[in-house]
């Protein structure tokens, strides 16, 4: 592994051990892919670059191929799929999974729960419904993408976890990560007070002074 691999792997492994809550407190509560974007498969901590694809409210299939085919291992793919209608099944991530991806993030619907929950792959999105997409196809690649009021740039670094995903803008990464380590560290002194017979509140003044 070269160092600029070395420095990506330093970060993903970083990131994933900050988790999405950490993460967005650093970011003073921006970088949340929402509202309502929730893990429908997978488990643990995943984190990867984004690769982005906005499709319209249409056939998702062309759009999706070439979002693919600008995937490298370890990416994150974050799709921004307006309707009320799946964009993604089990083949589509059963392929994302032959790839190496990381996850898939989904600003709109999915379908196949069961499948996607046996292939064990990183899902996220609004919800499930059996509804598929159909008409013409039409969406841009490598875009910057909205997920509500946040827009994932591609390069971008996408954590996602039980709590949802977070994504953190590649220019702010090591300040994000000071600033989430900072965050973590003081939870933990706070639930060892705690657990030590402080109350949470004023465990929770020593921290802050408030």
């Amino acid at each position: 592994m070269g160092a600029r691999g070395s420095e990506l792997s330093d970060a993903r492994h970083c990131l994933e051990g900050l988790g999405t809550s950490a993460l967005s407190d650093a970011l003073a509560g921006a970088g949340v892919l929402g509202p309502g974007v929730v893990r429908i498969a997978g488990d643990g901590c995943v984190c990867g670059r984004a690769v982005t694809a906005w499709c319209g409210d249409g056939a998702a299939g062309p759009i999706l191929q070439e979002a693919v085919a600008d995937l490298a291992a370890g990416d994150f793919l974050c799709l921004a799929a307006p309707g009320d209608r799946a964009s993604i099944g089990d083949l589509l991530v059963a392929e994302l999974a032959r790839l190496g991806a990381a996850a898939v993030a989904v600003d709109g619907w999915v379908r196949d729960r069961a499948r996607l929950r046996q292939l064990g792959f990183g899902v996220f999105a609004r919800g499930v419904t059996p509804r598929a997409r159909h008409g013409e196809a039409h969406g841009r690649t490598q875009v910057p993408v909205a997920f509500g009021e946040t827009v994932v740039a591609p390069g971008d670094w996408v954590v996602g976890d039980d709590d949802g995903v977070v994504a953190v803008p590649s220019d702010r990464l090591d300040e994000v990560l000071v600033r989430a380590e900072a965050v973590v560290e003081r939870d933990e002194r706070m639930q060892a007070a705690i657990a030590a017979g402080v109350s949470l509140f004023d465990a929770w003044a020593r921290e802050t002074g408030r």
